[in-house]
């Protein structure tokens, strides 16, 4: 479903207007609610978990350690970068750099050190003079990616990272969510539509949003479960407990 669609099918379930909106633009009263429910859902679905897997991008040639320099600005595969998802190796995160001239087919694992790790010691004057192939990075608290030592030629960087958040702008815009949790936008959307009409029937039917565990078996309750099951890594453990 599109955003357009999305609002037809709230409608739908609301039983509110006679008139099925034909758009998401420009509307006002009523279905201008709908919309912004609409939209209010999906980014909440977004922000409901920070690792959800179809927020997930690679990328791969976008980003430059240039020759000489310790900072990559990191930008993501479209310009969608939110948050760095390091790679996990049996002992650290990391990233991987490869040399430009080479490509991909070069890619070698950099630690991701902690920022207090990182900060004061590999960044610090008396390794001014060092340069060669990057051994250590940290995530600074301006974003930027942190490299030691500087970089002795140009280097691509590949990595993991969550995207910013999708909006919707118009009618024929369709989620990033897998298809088939697509009504789970519907349903919180409901959740917004029984508090601000105080709806007890909606509200006993779905519970009041994603975070109300009060009626496990609501149809949204249910299409949120699979969806954290299917899109959240499972916890690993290592060793012996």
């Amino acid at each position: 479903m599109n955003r357009l669609t999305l609002t037809q099918r709230l409608n739908q379930e609301i039983g509110g207007e006679t008139t099925v909106p034909t758009t998401t633009i420009g509307q006002t009263g009523e279905l201008l609610r709908y919309v912004n429910w609409i939209d209010q859902a999906w980014l909440e679905i977004q922000e409901a978990q920070r690792t959800w897997r179809f927020m997930l991008a690679e990328s791969t040639s976008n980003d430059t350690l240039a020759l000489g320099a310790v900072t990559v600005t990191l930008t993501g595969a479209s310009s969608d970068y939110e948050e760095l998802r390091p790679y996990f190796g049996h002992r650290c995160p990391f990233v991987l750099f490869y040399k430009s001239s080479i490509g991909t087919t070069d890619c070698q694992e950099v630690e991701l050190l902690p920022w207090a790790e990182f900060h004061g010691f590999y960044d610090s004057g008396k390794f001014a003079n060092t340069s060669g192939r990057p051994q250590f990075c940290s995530r600074a608290p301006d974003g930027t990616l942190k490299v030691f030592p500087k970089a002795d030629v140009a280097y691509g960087v590949k990595y993991e990272y969550r995207k910013t958040p999708q909006t919707f702008a118009a009618d024929a815009t369709v989620p990033s969510l897998p298809v088939k949790y697509h009504q789970l936008i519907v349903y919180l959307a409901l959740c917004y539509y029984g508090r601000s009409n105080e709806s007890n029937r909606v509200l006993r039917w779905l519970g009041n949003g994603l975070d109300d565990w009060s009626v496990p078996s609501s149809p949204l309750t249910t299409l949120y479960r699979q969806l954290c099951a299917e899109q959240l890594n499972p916890i690993i453990m290592h060793g012996t407990i």
